[in-house]
């Protein structure tokens, strides 16, 4: 059951004040824009028992909301976004035990459970009683499966669940998924290059997929690929998994080696294909899920928490590269959390935040401002569309699409972080949450 009362002892914890894109000094105007766009998203969104139905998800259904409701109560405390929260709870609960529901964290039951883990503490009261034990139990069965044969990612793979164990090492339940993760990831990976990587057959690829890559391919994009294991290896190491400090050291470096020549328009691919076919260094997009942008942020991420600065230099020069394309060349079509503006517009917060480097704060109102742009009034959910391209049937690619990572509930979650000075803790699921840097490993530009 979704704890039902809410504390006021036990804020978020946050590392630092989190100091929003538009404060009260940035320009009006797109300041008065944004607010707009989140008001109008928020009178938009379906509630419980009203509008259509979602699943249980995190990044398309009653978890991802429920996410952005707490958000907006810690923004405007007692406007009543409390009770909105656990109302959207409440419905992704009595989803699971009402459907078959995949294990994956972004939209199985292991996204669910997150969401419930990062209530817990921060918007409701901990309780000794643990709500998710039965889900862990599922989850430790689960991931017994040896050797292992399905994804290893972030979206439905071991990655994922590394990211919710991580949230659960307060648990002798969440230490446990932890340590199944990181050896569940040491069986499967790769040697190639002069370091370790991870592989996805052709079995695990949607058709296009496979068509396109008959063999395979090793993944370079964030939402798939090695980077989301990169992070949670970085992290599970500073938890007290020796092994998976070793295995991101040959990781990190495999990764290094997969840059686009010099002079290339992006600096990785998306995805490299196995089988001894050439390498696409034609330009990715700029976004979360696949490019530079992603991989830049992760990167980062696992700098500062294995405390390498040689690896946030990196970092550093890819997200450079990321943010020196202009936002009408980086391939955005929409405005979600995953490939869109507000995603891009974000991350590039984010990165600001953590460095202070006004090249990346630029990038981030630039694409705010496309994110804007983007809204038409009377389409959609509160104005956004997303791009959900299907057969070439002549349906309208355009829809109305309510949930966290495409949609408008993630958009909403970026408005609020871009309006109000709380902490993005929500971010976590994107693995975007940059740690402060340490003094004694501040790097130096070269």
């Amino acid at each position: 059951m979704p704890p039902s009362t809410r504390s006021e002892t036990a804020p978020a914890p946050q590392t630092e004040a989190w100091r929003p894109l538009l404060t009260e000094a940035a320009d009006g105007t797109l300041r008065r824009n944004a607010t707009g766009a989140l008001e109008a998203i928020l009178a938009d969104l379906p509630s419980p028992g009203s509008g259509p139905d979602l699943d249980a998800s995190l990044a398309g259904g009653w978890a991802g909301l429920a996410l952005l409701f707490a958000y907006l109560d810690r923004a405007r405390p007692e406007a009543g976004w409390s009770a909105k929260a656990q109302e959207a709870l409440a419905a992704a609960i009595s989803h699971l035990g009402s459907q078959v529901v995949p294990p994956g964290l972004y939209s199985g039951f292991a996204g669910v459970a997150w969401t419930m883990a990062h209530f817990e503490g921060r918007f409701v009261e901990a309780s000794e009683e643990d709500p998710n034990q039965d889900i862990d139990e599922a989850l430790l069965g689960y991931l017994d499966q040896s050797p292992w044969s399905s994804d290893y990612d972030l979206i439905s793979g071991l990655a994922g669940f590394g990211v919710y164990a991580l949230d659960r090492t307060d648990r002798a339940t969440g230490r446990e998924l932890l340590g199944k993760v990181v050896a569940r990831l040491d069986e499967t990976k790769v040697q190639m290059d002069g370091g370790l990587t991870w592989f996805t057959p052709p079995h695990l690829l949607p058709p296009w997929q496979r068509e396109l890559n008959p063999e395979g391919y090793y993944n370079l994009g964030l939402a798939h690929g090695v980077p989301a294991v990169l992070v949670v290896l970085a992290r599970a190491a500073a938890a007290g998994q020796t092994r998976a400090g070793d295995l991101l050291e040959g990781a990190v470096a495999w990764l290094l080696a997969q840059r686009n020549p010099h002079g290339s328009p992006s600096c990785y691919a998306t995805v490299l294909p196995a089988g001894g076919q050439p390498r696409n260094a034609g330009p990715s997009r700029v976004a979360w899920c696949y490019g530079d942008l992603g991989v830049a942020v992760a990167l980062l991420v696992v700098a500062r928490e294995a405390g390498r600065p040689d690896w946030e230099l990196h970092a550093l020069h890819i997200a450079r590269t990321a943010a020196a394309i202009p936002p009408a060349r980086a391939g955005v079509r929409d405005g979600g959390l995953c490939h869109g503006a507000a995603g891009n517009a974000h991350l590039f917060s984010r990165l600001h935040q953590a460095t202070s480097e006004p090249v990346f704060q630029e990038a981030a109102l630039a694409y705010l401002e496309q994110l804007l742009a983007l809204r038409r009034e009377g389409r959609g959910i509160g104005g956004f569309e997303a791009w959900m391209p299907g057969p070439e049937d002549g349906t309208d690619p355009w829809q109305a699409v309510p949930g966290l990572l495409e949609g408008a509930a993630g958009i909403g979650l970026a408005l609020v972080s871009a309006l109000h000075p709380v902490a993005p803790d929500w971010d976590r699921f994107l693995l975007a949450d940059i740690p402060p840097v340490q003094p004694a490993v501040r790097p130096h530009r070269p």
